[in-house]
């Protein structure tokens, strides 16, 4: 799935709290809803004002929004970008593990 300018999105705030956003640009690696920018490719928050984002750049994130297609772990979708979204990122080696398994 592509998105789309104008497509309506949720974006997950700490994971548990949504909020309907339109989204406003597209760049090569930013989905941009208003005054919020959101990584592509993993759909993390992007503030670098106060430190969110995707890795390895930043270790945590505040709110995401679901990006099609996005496999973190052996979790379920939402879990895994809930985990994300707390700070608490997966483990990675288990998830290649995981993944190879499959």
């Amino acid at each position: 799935m592509e998105f789309k300018v104008g497509q309506v999105v949720t974006r997950w705030l700490a994971g548990t709290i949504p909020q309907e956003l339109a989204i406003s640009e597209i760049t090569d690696d930013r989905i941009i809803c208003g005054s919020w920018e959101f990584d592509k490719a993993t759909g993390a928050e992007i503030d670098e004002f106060i430190g969110w984002g995707p890795p390895p750049k930043f270790a945590m994130t505040g709110s995401f929004i679901k990006v099609p297609g996005v496999k973190y772990s052996s979790m379920s979708d939402e879990e895994a970008l809930r985990t994300y979204a707390a700070g608490k990122l997966p483990d990675m080696a288990a998830v290649k593990q995981n993944e190879e398994k499959k």
